[in-house]
């Protein structure tokens, strides 16, 4: 590993927690960074569900559009998720080690795979679109509206993926406040734009469906372009500069051979979902929509899950980055009592 790459350090003033995670009480730091990130997953999901709140007074055959399509959409942000795990992780084990330029340097190949897979799934999009949906087997309006929306968020996946990727920077290092305020501002974007977009509002045309997926599009693109420049100017743990970027392969494949299991494991839970949205099609296009909203309350209430999984992430890196495997295990094995109790509440209640 080259650990004399010019990358630059941190500069500027510093908005994440100052506080070393790798010292102090366990689970005070679980909660301290697992709060915000949970508020901006849920957050994160308050755009879709009010996305379908409007296109719910389109009808069914809307709804079912953009269930059916979400599913695919969520399939690709899974495995791109994946991905930026190895993003997470190594950055964490840096930030732990105290070794910040090779955290900045992990983090400028990880452009380069979002860069690189994000131009892939959008040429899948514009090309596939009508296949991928084909493989369900819904009515062929439900198709031809879907395979637009679907089409639109693929090619949008550029400002996803980045926006996933300077996230995941910033989490990694301990700072998950930063993210969480841009993920309420973008997402406030969301909510005013919406009707706005999908119904032909003031000086803009009824876009429908595809109103929907813009609105998605616009949005997470001024999010990445406020977590660019939060990243980039020093004001969160780590400062990101673009000098000594280069392609380096031996550190794509680390990052990639690190995520590829978590991407197989969150696009099998979606390929489960897809396939199942097969046995649902048969029942017509209110099923689906019945289906796809059952499956928007099923997200909501699995982002505490997510939040507190992706800090005991952070926690464990930096703790193992820090020489202290101790309690890299045991910050795994109390976020994971968290979890389940929060489960087992949720599952009672429902």
């Amino acid at each position: 590993m080259n650990r004399n790459v010019n990358t630059g350090a941190r500069g500027g003033p510093s908005l994440g927690p100052a506080r070393d995670l790798t010292e102090g009480g366990i689970v005070r730091n679980l909660f301290s960074l697992s709060w915000p990130m949970i508020v901006a997953n849920s957050v994160n999901m308050i755009g879709p569900t009010v996305d379908m709140i409007w296109v719910g007074r389109l009808g069914p055959t809307a709804i079912a559009s953009v269930g059916v399509a979400g599913i695919a959409v969520m399939l690709a942000m899974s495995a791109l998720m994946g991905l930026f795990t190895g993003l997470r992780a190594m950055i964490a084990r840096f930030v732990g080690a105290d070794d910040d330029k090779q955290a900045i340097y992990v983090a400028q190949q990880a452009l380069i795979i979002g860069a690189v897979s994000s131009a892939v799934l959008a040429l899948v999009g514009i090309f596939f679109a009508e296949s991928i949906l084909g493989l369900v087997g819904v009515a062929p309006d439900v198709m031809a509206e879907g395979a637009v929306y679907l089409r639109v968020q693929f090619i949008g996946m550029f400002a996803m993926s980045f926006r996933m990727m300077t996230d995941g920077t910033m989490q990694a290092s301990g700072d998950a406040m930063t993210p969480m305020k841009i993920a309420v501002l973008f997402r406030l974007l969301h909510v005013v734009l919406s009707p706005v977009l999908i119904f032909g509002l003031w000086i803009f045309p009824r876009m429908g469906v595809t109103g929907a997926a813009a609105t998605n599009v616009v949005s997470q693109t001024l999010g990445t372009g406020l977590s660019f420049w939060f990243l980039t100017s020093g004001r969160s743990r780590l400062r990101l500069t673009l000098r000594g970027l280069r392609v380096d392969l031996g550190m794509i494949w680390r990052i990639v051979k690190i995520g590829i299991p978590a991407s197989v494991m969150g696009m099998q839970r979606t390929l489960g979902e897809f396939w199942l949205m097969r046995f649902v099609a048969p029942f017509g296009t209110i099923a689906v929509a019945a289906h796809t909203l059952n499956q928007r309350v099923e997200m909501i209430l699995f982002m505490p899950a997510w939040g507190v999984g992706m800090a005991a992430g952070v926690l464990i890196g930096q703790n193992l980055g820090a020489q202290k495997p101790d309690r890299a295990v045991k910050s795994g094995w109390l976020a994971t009592a968290l979890v389940q109790g929060f489960a087992f509440l949720s599952c009672a209640l429902i």
